[in-house]
């Protein structure tokens, strides 16, 4: 499998059935920014984050894009945009994650929105006209 990123290869952003019917040809669908930020956040943390694993037979497969007829498909959601991940990691909380990036704030310019009180980290890269985070919680 290519790398689309020194780390990040393609299925980790979207789902099985996406890269089933779309195959490479799915990475228009993946905003160029959430892709980068991924990668950043990879470089300055220098821990491995997941995101999708169900390539390597995990049982993530809705932390990336998410399409019409998927359980957490929601269409004002920016993962039905690919604008959004959701991240895991074994080696650091979403809650330390989450300070790294508060911490380092222009470390990440294209990261606009970050959910609370999850135990995953939500980024995404939407459209807003201000620096700062917009931070929400759970529905």
């Amino acid at each position: 499998m290519e790398n689309i990123t020194k780390n990040f290869i393609l299925p980790e952003f979207i789902a099985k059935e996406t890269w089933d019917k779309y195959g490479h040809r799915a990475l228009w669908q993946i905003d160029s920014r959430i892709i980068e930020t991924c990668q950043k956040l990879r470089d300055n943390l220098g821990i491995p984050l997941t995101i999708n694993n169900w390539y390597y037979g995990g049982d993530r497969h809705e932390s990336g894009l998410r399409v019409e007829g998927m359980k957490n498909y929601s269409p004002t959601s920016q993962h039905a945009s690919g604008r959004a991940v959701d991240i895991i990691s074994k080696d650091m909380s979403a809650e330390e994650m989450r300070q790294h990036i508060f911490d380092n704030k222009y470390e990440y310019p294209y990261i606009k929105a970050i959910e609370r009180n999850v135990s995953w980290l939500h980024i995404d890269c939407r459209h807003t006209n201000s620096n700062n985070f917009m931070l929400f919680d759970p529905k």
